[in-house]
């Protein structure tokens, strides 16, 4: 059922709107024009455009978990797929250096698990908005599954994101 397009009740300027804005200042902007005309909220939902592939049940999830913790802010994590104990920056002169201090000794079956956040799912508390908010760094952590936790930023994302939905249409359902 197709429902009538709300009119969009205010652009952001054009300082906001780039590819170098911060989506907190454009929050900023979008809460206090919203409630210039009397609309005041209580928590911001961001679902960014680049994670198609979460559902309505990861964002009544995530709402819920939110909700039941009573925190400030929420966002989405994914399991990584590369053990940060694996992981290591080369310095100037070609040197490995390991990511953390712990030895990467244990078989990958008993590493502790590590989670990324994933981009798909931001929930915060209105009243702690503010332009210097960091989404990425919200104390309470939603699991998502991480054939729904593709974030599109590049071409490879993109064609994974289609290999994904394929199946999805083959399988009758994601994850």
């Amino acid at each position: 059922m197709f429902t009538k397009p709300r009119e969009v009740p205010f652009l952001r300027p054009e300082k906001l709107s780039g590819d170098t804005a911060k989506t907190s200042l454009a929050l900023v902007h979008a809460i206090t024009e919203l409630s210039k005309k009397g609309e005041v909220y209580d928590i911001i939902i961001l679902l960014q455009p680049t994670s198609p592939l979460r559902d309505a049940n990861e964002i009544d999830g995530a709402l819920e978990l939110f909700i039941q913790k009573g925190c400030e802010n929420l966002c989405s994590v994914s399991k990584v797929r590369e053990h940060p104990l694996l992981i290591r920056y080369v310095d100037d002169n070609d040197i490995a250096h390991p990511l953390l201090p712990s030895p990467s000794t244990v078989r990958r079956q008993d590493m502790p698990e590590y989670y990324r956040v994933n981009g798909a799912i931001y929930i915060l508390r209105v009243d702690k908005l503010t332009e210097f908010t960091s989404f990425n760094d919200s104390q309470v952590a939603y699991k998502m599954q991480p054939e729904k936790s593709i974030d599109i930023d590049d071409q490879i994302d993109l064609a994974t994101a289609q290999t994904i939905l394929s199946n999805h249409r083959l399988n009758g359902g994601i994850g």
